[in-house]
């Protein structure tokens, strides 16, 4: 994930985990004009990788995808958690 520079804001964190294993982690990063999702995705036997990024075009909309992906996720069985 990206370091935030001093006109970025992280609006929020969700992490889903199945039977103690990390699945996914979605961050919504507020850029003022814009907003994205960065992911990383933690495949069973493959290292770590990255998802996006997705761009939106505010909060709203950034928000609304990771609820709908993190719904999904649930679902399945997974644990979904704020960082």
């Amino acid at each position: 994930m990206s370091a935030l520079a001093a006109e970025e804001r992280e609006v929020l964190v969700r992490h889903a985990e199945l039977e103690g294993r990390s699945i996914a982690r979605l961050r919504v990063v507020d850029h003022g004009e814009s907003c994205v999702v960065e992911g990383e995705v933690f495949p069973r036997d493959a290292p770590p990788a990255h998802a996006g990024p997705f761009t939106f075009a505010d909060v709203s909309q950034a928000t609304a995808f990771v609820t709908d992906a993190m719904d999904s996720l649930l679902f399945l069985g997974c644990d979904v958690r704020s960082q």
